[in-house]
């Protein structure tokens, strides 16, 4: 069954692991005026850390495809991951890759619609 639940930021205890991917939130905001939500999936043994619900809608794309694109970087995009191909390494790329085998894709699906339902109406 899977779980879902939102904390608060605690930058001591939260790391962005998908910079770059659908999280338009501004990180120089004062926390204790403006509170930010970390939001969380567990499934399949594994943790899902979102710090937007755009990275969410993200990660869900990615994993909607049965097919997943080339992990390849074009040369000409290098300025936004700071290195060549040896060098880097998106957050898609770090996933375990035994959360691809299409039983648990597809319930990593499910639950990551139902978590974006909740959290949108909340």
């Amino acid at each position: 069954m899977a779980k879902h639940w939102k904390e608060q930021l605690d930058p001591a205890r939260h790391r962005n692991h998908m910079w770059g991917a659908g999280c338009e939130v501004n990180e120089t905001r004062d926390l204790t005026l403006d509170p930010r939500w970390v939001y969380f999936v567990r499934e399949c043994g594994f943790t899902f850390e979102f710090h937007s619900l755009g990275q969410l809608a993200v990660c869900l794309d990615y994993l909607s495809k049965k097919t997943r694109p080339s992990t390849r970087i074009p040369s000409v995009d290098l300025t936004d991951y700071g290195g060549d191909h040896s060098e880097t390494q998106r957050w898609f790329e770090r996933l375990p890759q035994w959360l691809f085998a299409e039983t648990k894709r597809t319930r990593l699906v499910k639950a990551l619609e139902q978590a974006r339902r909740s959290f949108e109406v909340k």
